[in-house]
């Protein structure tokens, strides 16, 4: 297997291999390949000429994996956000936790994604909002207005032209919001 070397590798496999198996001293080693005496004596001590995972190699928690089963499955049945669960966690289960490692271990068992565990048909639809013209009149006024270029009275109408007279001579630009959802009726002018 040859894995990709980065670009600022000074050994590849190949030279790793020579480092382990030759019988020269490290410092003659480190000045014939331009690295360190400890680059030489790491190879050497090495089991294999490739390089090693730079992934951690225990984790660091302070959850136990009986702990950790406890909160998944808290996380699973009570469908908690994040910080309730830790809350939850750090009340019940082990008061030293951290928000950081509560959510590495919901990702390590999956279940980091609340909408993952929501079944889809308990997930709510939202609701469609009506318009205007889906809902019934709730009260009918009695004032009555008067569209000057139509000269037609209308109850709680509304004109394009937009030019109504009150009873009583003083005119709006545009109805009030109140009149205009009790009944509504348009002038054809």
């Amino acid at each position: 297997m040859t894995q990709a070397l980065h670009s600022q590798a000074r050994t590849t496999h190949l030279i790793r291999e020579e480092i382990k198996n030759s019988k020269l001293p490290q410092a003659e080693l480190a000045r014939i390949y331009n690295v360190t005496r400890q680059t030489i004596r790491k190879w050497q001590d090495r089991a294999t000429p490739l390089d090693g995972s730079h992934c951690p190699k225990t984790m660091n928690t302070t959850l136990t994996p009986e702990q950790e089963l406890i909160v998944v499955e808290l996380r699973k049945t009570l469908l908690l956000a994040t910080d309730d669960l830790l809350t939850v966690t750090r009340e019940f289960i082990n008061p030293a936790v951290s928000r950081a490692g509560l959510g590495r271990c919901l990702r390590r068992h999956g279940v980091s994604d609340l909408r993952d565990l929501v079944p889809a048909l308990e997930v709510e639809q939202p609701a469609i909002k009506k318009t205007f013209k889906d809902y019934e009149p709730a009260i009918s006024t009695s004032i009555s207005n008067t569209c000057r270029r139509c000269r037609t009275r209308h109850l709680g109408a509304t004109c394009s032209s937009r030019s109504i007279a009150q009873p009583g001579g003083s005119s709006w630009t545009s109805m009030p919001t109140s009149l205009t959802a009790a009944a509504p009726t348009s002038c054809s002018r």
